[in-house]
């Protein structure tokens, strides 16, 4: 055999395996690049401790198809479609507990409103508890928020409680327009709970304080290095 055969041979074999190892290689460059997206906060604004009634945000409740990094829009009345290439920065329940604490402080200046899961040596007596039963952007009709809420004492007693369906259309196309929609419908209910904490009279109730149980603040996730 001679020497150009052989070497012909061994590129032979080889070049299969190149070629799979290349295929299996996930894509980095151009559309298919990973993107993470957040809520919308509300501005931060200047707050008088002294005047300050302050809130326990949470649990929420989150549907199971919504509970998940990649964000889910709705195609249709009985369809869902799952984004390969567009995630949450972090989990959503959190994303939500952040975005909803500052636009309920913005919407109600007297109240301080802390998420559950943050580490924050505060006295609470109650607590505004959510359970969404949908929250996502269709892609034609805009985003929906649908949710019913409570407001419960130390005892988890429920002092008030309701419900609220809202959505607001989109200005745009793709996911910046689906994310900008779902941050200003979930605004909106904001200012809808903001109202019910300023004038529930059984929070002006003297009851006796519960300390927020300390848990680490959870850490935003990273995108991956390139």
């Amino acid at each position: 055999m001679t020497r150009r055969s052989f070497r012909s041979i061994v590129l032979l074999l080889i070049l299969p395996l190149c070629m799979s190892a290349f295929a299996c290689r996930p894509f980095r460059g151009g559309s298919d690049e990973l993107r993470y997206w957040t809520l919308q906060h509300a501005p931060k604004t200047e707050r008088k401790a002294a005047a300050e009634r302050v809130i326990s945000l949470g649990p929420i409740r989150l549907p199971d198809y919504l509970d998940r990094q990649e964000v889910v829009t709705r195609i249709g009345p009985n369809q869902l479609d799952i984004a390969r290439f567009d995630h949450w920065s972090d989990p959503l329940e959190h994303n939500i507990l952040r975005a909803m604490a500052t636009q309920l402080e913005a919407a109600a200046p007297g109240i301080r409103v802390v998420p559950h899961l943050w580490n924050q040596e505060l006295q609470i007596s109650h607590s505004l508890l959510i359970g969404f039963t949908s929250f996502e952007a269709h892609q034609t009709e805009g985003a929906q928020l649908e949710a019913g809420w409570a407001i419960v004492d130390a005892k988890q007693t429920v002092l008030v409680e309701g419900a609220w369906k809202g959505t607001v259309p989109l200005d745009g196309e793709g996911y910046v327009a689906y994310v900008a929609a779902m941050s200003a419908v979930l605004a909106e209910f904001c200012k809808v709970l903001a109202n019910e904490l300023e004038r529930a009279p059984e929070l002006e109730m003297s009851e006796p304080p519960r300390a927020v149980v300390p848990n680490p603040e959870p850490e935003v996730r990273e995108p991956p290095p390139r």
